[in-house]
């Protein structure tokens, strides 16, 4: 994205340098028109001088959307150098999750498979081991070995499966984390249409942060400016971001360039 910034803004300085050349020699030949056909070509030549400039304020529009994307980039990127392994800590043990590697969000977070796949194998670990009095995955009960690292087999059916985690120790308290993996298969036996509820952390009781919708809409060519390089790519790049760190499930998906 640097680099792509670094080409965008030395293109910028180019346009800018041609631009003030131009207007300069306009402002001569204007000077210089005698004739009802010279005059023409002048405004000729300033109606390409606007152009010109439009398409060089849409170059810093550009330009301004990319450094603001980069620093968000690079915030991201600090963040998740920091971020822990995902842990739901409650009255009872604690869960944590090691792999998939998922990172901690708003609702229920969201691993993406790379390729679609019949099963798939998680591992996590109960703390304090020796507490744990059962352990529950999809509602099946697994073993869980004296340092609290359990692993269990997921199957992968839908286009969206919930994985959940039951954890109780000997005192009779529970804490539970609950996933999302998300596979591109579309040959799943049923399409989710809605997002399923998750599972409520008592930790924050009173946070309802509702449901969330996103339009993103992507578009390289247009009628009347230049066309745009990565305006498609950067919009499959943020609906990738909100279903794999944000748990979004894709309703729809438009192609409107040969419509």
């Amino acid at each position: 994205m640097k680099a792509r910034l670094q080409a965008m803004e030395a293109n910028y300085h180019r346009t800018f340098v041609r631009i003030k050349a131009d207007m300069d020699k306009i402002d001569e030949l204007s000077e210089q028109a005698k004739t009802s056909h010279d005059r023409l070509i002048v405004e000729k030549l300033r109606v390409n001088l606007n152009n010109a400039k439009r398409a060089l304020e849409n170059q810093g529009k550009q330009i301004k959307e990319l450094k603001n994307s980069i620093s968000v980039a690079q915030n991201s990127l600090e963040s998740l150098e920091k971020q822990p392994a995902l842990q739901v800590a409650q009255a009872g043990p604690v869960i944590e999750l090691i792999d998939p590697p998922i990172i901690q969000t708003r609702g229920n977070p969201s691993y993406q498979l790379r390729s679609f796949r019949k099963s798939r194998d998680i591992v996590g670990r109960i703390v304090p081991a020796a507490d744990l009095k059962k352990l529950e995955v999809n509602q099946q009960v697994i073993k869980a070995d004296k340092n609290g690292i359990f692993k269990s087999q997921i199957t992968i059916e839908d286009p969206l499966t919930v994985v959940k985690i039951i954890a109780t120790d000997k005192m009779g308290n529970s804490s539970i984390l609950t996933f999302n993996l998300l596979t591109k298969n579309q040959n799943a036996k049923t399409v989710v249409h809605e997002v399923p509820k998750g599972i409520t952390s008592r930790s924050f009781p009173s946070i309802d942060f509702g449901r969330f919708y996103a339009l993103i809409i992507g578009n390289n060519d247009y009628a009347s400016l230049p066309a745009l390089n990565t305006s498609v790519n950067d919009a499959k790049a943020i609906d990738q971001i909100l279903r794999v760190r944000y748990g979004y499930i894709p309703l729809a998906n438009h192609n409107l360039a040969k419509q």
